[in-house]
């Protein structure tokens, strides 16, 4: 019995025990190999065996696209629609692999590639779209979107010759988001032409990339894990008062490293925001003032944005002239529909200092209810906050300084109009743990 075949057989058996969502990992895994798109009998058995998995989890409309195409693998049609189905829910590895094989019967669909692409894009395969668009691009040399897919891709693959050579040749825009992404593109390599012969920018610089891809700057990366392939990204964090100070510290230092200086503070209706916004208030010596929705020369401060309400994350959404917006806390994983100006760290999951939390008593683990003190009492505590080798607050702030002095007019806090970008992983790959 080969590996393939022991997947399919372990997640029969987990859904037989009764665990269909571990039934799931299990069998999602072996749609990671985009040859499996290849091989008709193998993704028959594959999709055989998701069917009722899919079924015991999402009921009869993912069960019954999923056996109708495990009975006939060769229909295009329906392969994209259960890809399609897959890809609303965020399972992006199903869909990839559906898609690429609906692709191997109609490659001269210039949507099914597109959408193949979107969605190895979403699932951070940068490397397997790049190596689709360098082989089959050309074949559309007018499509805008494919075009751009590939200077796109490219970037993310660190790839920058090519990036600036498919970017040189790219058809003209058709509307306000083909400008949008071809604006995207030329800012990226804008910010690397920023940084060249002064910022060492390898494949393993977490915040040096971070600024190229989204003109943001990353102000703290976790000591640990590094050599585990974390690259400076967190999986699992408890935050920390200290932290939380050193994070306000470092956004201090750097804004007037690139010459900016925020007039006012304006504090988020959310708790963990407003404690923040006071803490920044005291530590930056600024008056502070509560965001109102039209606020825009000052700095917006947030401890995450994933907290925020959806019509206050729309209203950020856009720069405008002298606001800055910082958020202490952000997912790479479930991200955000874009990235703050200033970001302390990154994380997979996390929880504050202030919210229900785990804590080691003895040799057993407690949960901590949530502090309901109040956000003035609450933002002292980050003030008068002092880290030690528990909090991973030490980074020396040397790179940080370095990156710093190299941006330019290209810098996202620099920004007077346009929408803020997402969050892309881009060549820097980290570890990702369920």
């Amino acid at each position: 019995m080969n590996d393939f075949q022991e997947r399919i057989q372990d997640a029969g058996a987990m859904l037989d025990s009764g665990d269909a969502s571990a039934a799931f990992q299990i069998i999602r895994t072996v749609f990671d190999d985009l040859t499996l798109a290849d091989r008709k009998d193998d993704l028959a058995v594959a999709l055989g065996g998701l069917a009722p998995i899919a079924g015991a989890i999402g009921g009869d409309d993912f069960e019954k696209p999923v056996k109708a195409c495990a009975a006939d693998p060769d229909d295009p049609e329906a392969l994209f629609d259960l890809a399609e189905l897959f890809t609303e829910q965020g399972v992006f590895d199903i869909a990839a692999c559906l898609l690429m094989r609906t692709w191997n019967f109609v490659p001269d669909e210039e949507v099914v590639l597109a959408t193949l692409i979107d969605v190895l894009e979403d699932g951070d395969r940068f490397h397997d779209a790049y190596q689709i668009l360098k082989d089959d691009a050309g074949r559309f040399p007018d499509h805008f979107y494919i075009q751009a897919q590939k200077a796109f891709n490219a970037v993310m693959c660190a790839d920058l010759d090519a990036a600036r050579s498919a970017e040189s040749q790219l058809p003209a825009p058709n509307d306000e988001d083909d400008q949008f992404f071809a604006d995207h593109i030329r800012a990226m390599l804008g910010r690397v032409d920023e940084l060249k012969g002064k910022y060492d920018l390898d494949e393993s610089n977490l915040r040096g990339w971070h600024y190229v891809i989204t003109g943001g700057l990353l102000l703290h990366m976790t000591p640990y894990g590094m050599d585990a392939g974390m690259n400076g990204r967190y999986a699992y964090t408890s935050d920390s008062y200290g932290r939380c100070r050193e994070g306000l510290v470092r956004l201090k230092a750097t804004l007037e490293t690139i010459g900016c200086s925020p007039a006012q503070i304006y504090i988020l209706p959310e708790r963990g925001s407003q404690i923040l916004g006071l803490a920044a208030g005291t530590l930056f010596d600024l008056p502070v003032r509560m965001w109102n929705g039209e606020s825009k020369d000052g700095l917006v401060v947030a401890y995450d944005l994933m907290d925020l309400e959806e019509e206050i994350g729309k209203a950020l959404w856009e720069h405008n002239p002298g606001q800055v917006l910082f958020a202490h806390a952000t997912c790479w994983t479930d991200v955000y529909p874009y990235v703050a100006d200033f970001t302390t760290y990154l994380y997979q999951h996390q929880s504050s200092p202030w919210g229900e939390r785990m804590q080691a008593v003895g040799e057993s683990i407690e949960k901590l209810p949530p502090d309901d003190a109040a956000p003035e009492d609450i933002a002292a505590r980050i003030v008068e906050a002092e880290w030690d080798d528990k909090d991973e607050v030490g980074e020396d702030p040397a790179p940080l300084r370095s990156l710093a002095s190299c941006v330019g007019p290209l810098c996202a806090a620099k920004r007077t109009s346009g929408l803020r970008t997402r969050l892309w992983t881009g060549p820097v790959k980290s570890g990702r743990f369920g």
